[in-house]
């Protein structure tokens, strides 16, 4: 939900036109979500492209497809649909689809049989693209006016934080980012036409006031979230990694934190706390 939450921040209504333009789809065409997660980007495209299209989102975790399922359903949208497979064998046959896309998902798969198999499957003249964030070239504001997080939550946080980075690696997660350089190149080798570089900008804001105030509350809600389940997750695999009066601890500092975050919210003060994710699209004719 935190996951899915954020990347709907992400892919805003208002940045629709600059996005399918990015990414060059058009309504009626029929077009693969590779690796599509809780079906954010699906979504976003099946309501975008209209009900001519059919947007197909494939992922290897059921939980992840089981969500996007449950969310389309809810939301009504009947030209999607979810599969559960393997990006690098995606259960589609050959031509199948007029454009295959991705977000974040190719930092963290072998890249060239990752866009071989999207190429299969999708017919001569169509469309392949990746999305490609770029984390560590996001900005971030840091206002003096935010609740800080006090040292005892950062030294609390040390081990868990440690095992995360130590999960990622084990996990291969990002083992396979290519350098921006290195993404069209590959494209270029196999065999890819018309080959071309764009971006999305990606701002997540809670005071933008194109937010309601249901919305800003959900941002920073999910936020918090996020927080607890890491902190979950990682005990789940490692019972011993704090006592649970530090684990207790723990939650209540990050609580602390988000309720005077939130109270400034309720009081109208604009804090402006925001992050701006810089995304690279690398697309060609296969």
């Amino acid at each position: 939900m935190c996951l899915d939450l954020s990347r709907e921040w992400r892919f805003r209504d208002d940045r629709k036109n600059h996005t399918l333009n990015a990414l060059r789809l058009t309504p009626g065409m029929t077009v693969l979500d590779a690796g599509c997660g809780p079906g954010s980007l699906t979504r976003k495209l099946a309501i975008w492209l209209g009900t001519s299209s059919l947007i197909i989102g494939v992922d290897q975790d059921t939980a992840f497809i089981e969500y996007a399922q449950e969310q389309a359903k809810q939301s009504a949208i009947e030209n999607i649909e979810f599969i559960e497979g393997d990006v690098l064998a995606l259960p589609l046959e050959n031509n199948y689809v007029d454009a295959s896309t991705s977000y974040t998902v190719i930092e963290h798969v072998p890249n060239y049989e990752f866009l071989k198999e999207q190429k299969r499957v999708c017919r001569s003249g169509g469309i392949v693209s990746v999305i490609m964030a770029k984390p560590k070239n996001s900005i971030r504001s840091n206002p003096d006016t935010i609740p800080p997080v006090i040292d005892r939550e950062i030294e609390l946080w040390a081990p868990i934080e440690k095992l995360q980075k130590t999960l990622c690696s084990d996990g291969m997660v990002g083992k396979y980012n290519p350098e921006p350089h290195e993404l069209p190149i590959i494209f270029d080798e196999l065999g890819f036409t018309n080959i071309q570089v764009d971006a999305l900008v990606l701002p997540v804001s809670i005071d933008d006031y194109r937010n309601s105030n249901e919305q800003k509350r959900a941002i920073l809600e999910s936020d918090r979230i996020e927080q607890i389940e890491n902190i979950d997750r990682i005990l789940a695999l490692f019972p011993n990694t704090l006592p649970e009066k530090q684990v207790s601890e723990l939650k209540r500092l990050i609580d602390k934190r988000y309720s005077e975050r939130l109270a400034l919210l309720m009081k109208g003060i604009a804090v402006w706390d925001y992050t701006i994710n810089i995304a690279l699209i690398v697309s060609g004719i296969a």
